[in-house]
């Protein structure tokens, strides 16, 4: 059973349509990157991928549950279950430290603990998001704010709060955007190395050519529409009938996915 599937699936704004008859399937373990350029719909793929917003048609399956038809609640149930995430802007929480930061994800999963058979003491939650820092490479950082990190050891602290619950899952969003490139050749390495060592399901959002060649298939959106793997964007035919997609639509629901994901860590 594939870890998310999508079946035609659409997303429009009134008359605009964002997203076109989307239909990919990423299986246990896949490495996969989605790309295009800026309002191509990409962001508000994710969102409907993450069940943060909902499809105007068609249908998201998530570990075979369909996350299109479930209640805002049992969505977000899920997805603290299933999926981790890294953003590019890293999207720590600034009043607490970096071992706070990657123990909300259980501390949330024990809060909402139906579908637990056991729920972690406090003590347990806190060594597994201490062990994760240090499989980071951040055993000396723990009690530290983020806002005296360097952007590469916020991003290390992302991916540890994205991966300590150990998600089938993981959504990287432009996850080396910020960083220099000496610094994202290393986030990058080590975001494979440990969602290889987790048998997690990786999908990375990226502009960068290079980071998607280190992904096992390539998944292209061109104006709301997918190009499968290795399809080149720029063979598309383009006497298609055009598809007005703006910039300001596409970051208008990449803040929506950003802002989301905090509060409801935040809960």
């Amino acid at each position: 059973m594939p870890v998310i599937q999508t079946r035609q699936l659409s997303k429009s704004v009134g008359e605009t349509s964002l997203l076109n008859q989307i239909t990919l399937s990423l299986e246990a373990r896949e490495q996969v990157a989605l790309v295009g350029r800026s309002g191509s719909g990409k962001s508000t793929l994710l969102g409907l991928l993450a069940g943060l917003d909902l499809p105007s048609s068609g249908e998201v399956w998530l570990e075979g549950q369909p996350l299109h038809a479930l209640s805002e609640n049992a969505r977000a149930l899920l997805r603290r279950e299933t999926v981790g995430f890294v953003f590019q802007s890293f999207q720590l929480l600034p009043s607490v430290s970096a071992l706070q930061n990657v123990l909300l994800p259980l501390m949330l999963l024990a809060n909402s603990s139906e579908r637990r058979n056991t729920v972690l003491t406090r003590t347990a939650m806190e060594t597994q998001a201490a062990e994760m820092l240090d499989r980071v490479g951040l055993a000396h950082r723990l009690h530290h704010s983020p806002s005296t990190l360097s952007g590469g050891e916020q991003q290390r602290v992302a991916i540890a709060r994205a991966l300590v619950h150990q998600p089938r899952l993981v959504f990287a969003d432009e996850p080396t955007g910020n960083l220099d490139g000496k610094t994202a050749a290393d986030i990058e390495s080590l975001l494979f190395q440990l969602s290889e060592q987790q048998g997690t399901t990786l999908l990375m959002v990226t502009h960068d050519r290079h980071l998607a060649a280190r992904c096992q298939r390539q998944l292209h959106l061109v104006d709301g529409e997918l190009v499968e793997n290795h399809g080149n964007p720029a063979n598309k035919d383009r006497n298609q009938r055009e598809r007005h997609i703006t910039d300001e639509q596409e970051a208008s629901s990449q803040a929506t996915l950003h802002r989301s994901l905090p509060d409801e860590t935040a809960a």
